[in-house]
């Protein structure tokens, strides 16, 4: 049988990963999106690819 202390670390670095994970694909999103503005396919990648949307004009990029 193991310790309880034992256990508890193991419980300690089993959330710690799993709040890493989260951070790493919240980071990977964000890359992901800042090289859609930076090679102009921002609209594409966000499914807007038309002029409107709920029947208002989208804006020009600005970017």
């Amino acid at each position: 049988m193991r310790p309880l202390s034992e256990l508890l670390d193991n419980e300690e670095v089993y959330y710690s990963r799993k709040v890493e994970l989260v951070q790493l694909q919240s980071e990977l999103e964000r890359n992901r999106l800042e090289c859609a503005v930076r090679s102009g396919r921002l609209r594409s990648e966000l499914g807007l690819e038309g002029t409107r949307i709920y029947g208002y004009p989208l804006a020009d990029d600005l970017i």
